[in-house]
């Protein structure tokens, strides 16, 4: 049996109030990313391109839990998307191939 991230254990709140929302999701992507460090930085390779049914490669980066993670186009999933940031006041893109 497998067992449940923590991420998972998380009650879901009434959704459509807009500060249960935040303070859910917020407390979601902290369960999955909060102390985490990165262990690999790479672009998708053709095969997880086409599984996805994407038209172009995101960047990929792999935490030290094994969780892989990656930009796309939309909350759908429809296709990879560029990696935006911001590094002392500049901006920072890292585009899909």
């Amino acid at each position: 049996m497998m067992t449940k991230h923590k991420a998972e254990l998380i009650p879901v709140p009434d959704l459509t109030k807009a500060d249960k929302r935040d303070d859910y999701w917020q407390k979601y992507a902290e369960a999955y990313l909060y102390g985490r460090r990165i262990m690999e930085v790479r672009y998708m390779t053709q095969e997880e391109t086409e599984i996805l049914g994407f038209s172009k490669r995101a960047l990929v980066f792999q935490l030290d839990d094994g969780t892989i993670w990656f930009p796309t186009c939309d909350e759908e999933g429809n296709d990879a998307g560029t990696l935006w940031g911001q590094c002392k006041g500049t901006t920072i893109r890292i585009p899909v191939l």
